[in-house]
């Protein structure tokens, strides 16, 4: 999809798209502007990265989420090469200035050799949620993480549900690959569609599923085993992979609407939508999620000092500090395999990142010291 919009409560609402960067005609940069709900523009139509002067732009899939605060974020698909899909972000202020240090390509959310783009949703004025789809070691499923302090501060990434009839999650298609949606008071609803087929005689068809959950110590959490609340369906329901199926939902503080396409003999596909209170039952059963606990992590991001604490580190711990502009001010060093490690009491007040490389891989943690 590339077309996203967001509502805020306070009479306003913004709008991300593609559009193609000339003389590059295949290739797409990513738009954000705010409307009145008259529809009248509020500031001028604004780029949320840069635009290269003659290099791959391979830019997709935007989405954006507006605060009562007038404070958006964006995010955006980003595949530089055919072997690797980033999912980058950016967060504006009021007046479109970016709240996060500048990045040409974007603040990195998350990657992986394949994958779609990041949902995001603000909790309130101050902190958001991104969802999105990704290979975890049970199949593919949903992870979910919650920024602070408007995207300065990120808590750890966690899994929310694993689906392995979840078929559209292991490709980036057109459609939505699920839909959340939030109460006043932090529960959210997601929805995707449960794939079904049929080799003799062969028909595909669908089931409308979801779990329920809570957004609980600033990280997402499920509150219900995986559920499908689609109604039995019979003959009608075949259909061939040439058709279009999706799903949606929406909620208030005590009822939820799923909706869901049906084909049927007489057409093509229809709309049906069922309500809901938020108690619902459990219902199709699935693989329980086994988090493995990090061998490092940040305890204290944001503060006149940062505490990491690592474990079953058999060489000691080892890793780099960097101050936003990239140059390196300092090094975190300990023999022992577990610790605790203190860091910033002689360093003035900004934002750092703690980076670690281990097994060939890089891993960045932001952090911000203050006085």
């Amino acid at each position: 999809s590339p077309v996203d919009l967001s509502l805020n409560n306070r009479g306003e609402f913004a709008v991300t798209w593609l559009e193609v960067i000339p003389p590059y005609w295949e290739l797409t940069s990513v738009w954000v502007q705010r409307f009145d709900l008259d529809g009248y523009p509020e500031d001028r139509a604004f780029l949320p990265h840069d635009i290269p002067g003659n290099y791959l732009l391979p830019f997709t899939f935007p989405r954006v989420a507006l605060n009562d605060e007038g404070d958006l974020v964006v995010t955006w698909r980003d595949q530089p090469n055919p072997d690797t899909v980033y999912r980058r972000f950016q967060v504006f202020d009021a007046a479109d200035e970016p709240i996060l240090s500048w990045r040409p390509r974007g603040h990195l959310l998350d990657y992986e050799e394949l994958g779609s783009w990041a949902e995001p949703y603000w909790l309130d004025d101050d902190r958001f949620v991104a969802f999105w789809t990704k290979h975890l070691d049970q199949g593919y499923g949903i992870v979910g993480e919650v920024f602070v302090h408007r995207g300065l501060a990120r808590y750890p990434i966690r899994a929310v549900v694993v689906d392995e009839e979840a078929y559209m999650w292991g490709w980036s298609g057109s459609d939505r690959d699920f839909s959340v949606v939030f109460s006043s008071d932090e529960r959210f609803a997601e929805t995707h569609e449960r794939g079904y087929s049929h080799w003799d005689p062969r028909c595909l068809w669908e089931h409308g599923g979801g779990v329920l959950g809570e957004i609980r110590d600033n990280e997402p959490w499920r509150r219900t085993t995986l559920f499908e609340y689609t109604p039995p369906l019979g003959k009608d329901t075949a259909y061939s992979y040439l058709l279009c199926a999706t799903t949606a939902v929406a909620a208030c503080d005590d009822r939820i609407v799923w909706v869901y396409t049906r084909p049927n003999p007489d057409t093509i596909l229809e709309a049906w939508a069922l309500i809901t209170d938020w108690n619902m039952g459990v219902g199709v059963v699935e693989q329980p999620i086994v988090e493995k606990p990090p061998n490092w992590e940040v305890i204290t991001s944001i503060g006149p000092q940062i505490v990491l604490r690592y474990q079953d580190r058999p060489d000691g711990f080892r890793a780099s500090i960097f101050e936003a502009s990239g140059r390196k001010v300092d090094e975190l060093k300990s023999p022992a395999q577990t610790g605790v490690l203190t860091w910033g009491e002689s360093y003035g007040p900004g934002v750092y990142f703690i980076v670690l490389k281990s097994a060939g891989a890089t891993k960045a943690q932001k952090v911000v010291l203050i006085r």
